[in-house]
C-alpha cells in the first residue's frame, strides 16, 4: 500500500530525524545487561559490535522472545539472539521511504548509513509525520 497524500515532512532526509547517539554493546554482553542498557538509555535497540564493526542488533523484541522461551538472562549473550540480517537506509533517503521499509519488513528500527550514521525508529517516522 503506497501513501498517496503523505505529509510533506516525510519527504525530508532520514538524517534529520535519526538518532546518531547509538547505544553499542559487545557481542558477549549478557541479556540481563542488554535489557538494563535498553532501559537506562530509553531506546528499543542496541547495536552489537565486534572489533569496531557492526555485528548485529538486539531489540526489545529479541529479549522478550528469549524470555518467553525460558532463557537464562545471565547465561544467554547478545550474540545468541542478535539479528544479523540488518536493514539500512542512507541518511539522504526520505523519511517516508524508511517508514515504508519498516512497515514492509515488520521491523521498528533501521540502521542509517552515510551522513552521520545512526538509527531511525518507527517513532521517529511517526513524529515527523505528526509535527
Amino acid at each position: 500500500m503506497e501513501l498517496t497524500n503523505r505529509p510533506a515532512a516525510l519527504n525530508g532526509p532520514v538524517a534529520d530525524v535519526a538518532s546518531v547517539d547509538v547505544v553499542k554493546i559487545d557481542r558477549g554482553t549478557s541479556l540481563r545487561d542488554v535489557a538494563a542498557k535498553l532501559a537506562d538509555s530509553s531506546v528499543g535497540l542496541v547495536v552489537v559490535v565486534d572489533g569496531g564493526s557492526v555485528a548485529g542488533v538486539v531489540s526489545e523484541r529479541d529479549i522478550v522472545l528469549a524470555v518467553a522461551e525460558g532463557a537464562d538472562l545471565d547465561e544467554i549473550r547478545a550474540e545468541d539472539v542478535m539479528s544479523t540480517d540488518l536493514l539500512a537506509v542512507d541518511g539522504r533517503d526520505d523519511i517516508g521511504r524508511a517508514g515504508r521499509i519498516m512497515l514492509d519488513s515488520a521491523v521498528r528500527h533501521l540502521l542509517v548509513s552515510g551522513t552521520d550514521g545512526g538509527v531511525i525508529s518507527i517513532r521517529d517516522v511517526l513524529a515527523a509525520a505528526l509535527n
